[in-house]
């Protein structure tokens, strides 16, 4: 079994610290110490890619693949081999720009493809999705519910537009999760403060969601 889990961070200068891609290591953790099959995780950080946007060639229906975009190909072919995909997204404006463009040309590969063929059926259709959002406010109930609809909404729309099977928590939480900060501290000769999580209450967040996915394609 493979599943991929994204950081969709775009904080160069954090790389394997961001939040995002901290909390792909707690996807994982979660998946090894709870599947009873063998499963491998592959933990992609966005910011390690360089994306562009689409510019509707329509060279994708007969290639398969983007003609102006290898970084694409690459995600987009690890996303077909995956059984399972998690999406680790922060709140920017609203959503990082990477993830934006992987979504684009996402949404213009199923488009095109049904525009040659209406019949045809694209290849990430009924694929398992969860979704963890977060973002730089302390958790709260408003906080949360803001990245809820910021976030998870807006992204889970884009993914269900292309068939995707997004998983929840319950009916409550039905695109996925998110988590806020416990504090942020501001030291001296640092443009961006330090952020402060709660990654013991975290983990306990986002284990339902994993749960669910893993039982979804177990």
């Amino acid at each position: 079994m493979l599943i991929t889990c994204i950081s969709a961070s775009n904080v160069k200068s954090m790389k394997d610290s961001s939040a995002s891609t901290k909390a792909c290591t707690i996807v994982r953790d979660i998946i090894n110490e709870n599947s009873n099959e063998e499963v491998k995780v592959n933990v992609i950080p966005l910011v390690e890619y360089d994306f562009k946007p689409c510019t509707m060639c329509a060279e994708c229906c007969e290639k398969g693949k983007c003609i102006n975009d290898e970084s694409f190909n690459e995600i987009y072919s690890m996303l077909q081999q995956s059984d399972g995909i998690f999406l680790v997204v922060p709140h920017y404006a609203p959503i990082p720009s990477k993830l934006m463009m992987i979504m684009e040309k996402l949404q213009e590969f199923c488009f095109i493809g049904y525009c040659k063929d209406n019949n045809s059926h694209f290849s990430l259709r009924n694929k398992p999705v969860a979704i963890i959002g977060h973002g730089g406010q302390q958790t709260g109930e408003p906080v949360l519910k803001y990245y809820k609809k910021a976030i998870l909404d807006l992204v889970a729309n884009s993914l269900a537009g292309v068939s995707m099977k997004i998983i929840g928590v319950n009916d409550e939480w039905p695109n996925g999760v998110t988590f806020g900060l416990k504090d942020m501290v501001m030291s001296e000769g640092n443009v961006l403060p330090s952020m402060v999580h709660d990654w013991d209450n975290i983990r306990k967040v986002i284990e339902p969601l994993v749960n669910n996915l893993l039982i979804e394609i177990q």
